[in-house]
């Protein structure tokens, strides 16, 4: 029942979907890491002069067939009079989250990578280590009960 007011958009929640099933839809749908990064930067470098000009006393917008691709997702809204049609306004997408959001993947990355290149080294000489020392208390307890046990003086 759960499964279906989710898949439905209900308001039914039943926790966190499976990553499996995430990763599904995002398949099919082409959504893709490169593809989320890629919008993101074009929001977060977005220059607005190479979509708008303007002098004091008008604004010209860039024909939207000559924009870069990469600038059109960076544009929220555009905005004309209902007078006479003509672009008063526009409204590029705030680069502050987008820029925190490009942080935090990065970040992660990173980590993956820091952890990609440990390859545990540093844990196995330590649980060696570790085995050794008890591997050496283990024989002298055991030599200490030889002694104790053959000695009249220790008994």
């Amino acid at each position: 029942m759960a499964e279906r007011e989710r898949s439905r958009g209900g308001s039914a929640y039943a926790g966190p979907l499976p990553v499996e099933e995430v990763a599904e839809r995002a398949a099919r749908l082409g959504i893709t890491v490169e593809r989320i990064v890629e919008e993101l930067r074009a929001i977060a470098f977005a220059d607005i002069t190479r979509i708008v000009s303007w002098d004091a006393e008008k604004l010209t917008l860039t024909a939207s067939g000559e924009l870069d691709k990469a600038d059109k997702p960076a544009i929220a809204e555009i905005i004309a009079s209902a007078k006479d049609k003509k672009i008063y306004r526009v409204k590029l997408h705030d680069k502050t989250p987008a820029l925190a959001l490009l942080t935090r993947i990065l970040e992660k990355f990173v980590k993956q990578d820091e952890q990609t290149d440990d390859d545990g080294e540093e844990a196995r000489q330590f649980l060696l280590e570790e085995l050794d020392r008890l591997a050496a208390e283990v024989v002298a307890e055991e030599g200490d009960r030889e002694v104790a046990a053959g000695d009249p003086v220790a008994g």
